[in-house]
């Protein structure tokens, strides 16, 4: 990314996206008359986003003893009684995937920005107020 702020990127990306509304709308509605009326089933996603098969999932799942990674759980989210499946968790620079993780922990790294100081300061954190 050529800008190392952060809010310099978001200001450029409300830019630039307030130019080309018009383009964009017009993409986003090429989009959906060819791509979200097929059907995209899981398993064409999970192969599209992160090159895995049901088999490569399922395999990795039962290597997790079919819990979360990190905090070693089930699944427990829901919609519409349905329980979810892990998130597959992944770099977003190199691509390469990690393991299966409940919703909670993937929203938790995500939100500490995949960053292994940030992550370490936290638990540091939790176990100096926990007393």
């Amino acid at each position: 990314m050529p800008y190392k702020d952060p809010a310099e990127y978001t200001k450029f990306q409300k830019a630039y996206r307030g130019r080309n509304k018009d383009t964009l709308r017009e993409g986003k509605r090429a989009w959906n008359k060819t791509e979200k009326g097929k059907t995209c089933t899981w398993r064409k996603w999970i192969k599209r986003a992160y090159g895995l098969t049901e088999a490569d999932y399922n395999h990795m799942l039962a290597a997790q003893n079919g819990r979360c990674a990190i905090c070693r759980e089930l699944e427990i989210e829901k919609i519409k009684d349905k329980v979810l499946r892990f998130a597959v968790d992944h770099n977003h620079v190199t691509g390469k995937v990690r393991g299966l993780l409940c919703r909670r922990c993937n929203r938790a790294i995500g939100l500490l920005r995949e960053n292994t100081v940030y992550i370490r300061a936290a638990a540091d954190y939790l176990e100096k107020t926990d007393g």
